[in-house]
């Protein structure tokens, strides 16, 4: 969902389910994960 989010992709579009699940989601959250992501890498 994050690369739909435009993370990673600016041309993809969330559904309105993507977007109802991502924003219930603390941004904190989210924030961790894309720093566990991107320093795997």
């Amino acid at each position: 969902m994050l690369y739909k989010a435009g993370v990673l992709n600016t041309l993809s579009e969330l559904s309105d389910n993507e977007h109802e699940i991502l924003t219930k989601v603390p941004t904190t959250e989210l924030i961790q994960e894309l720093e566990r992501r991107t320093r795997k890498s």
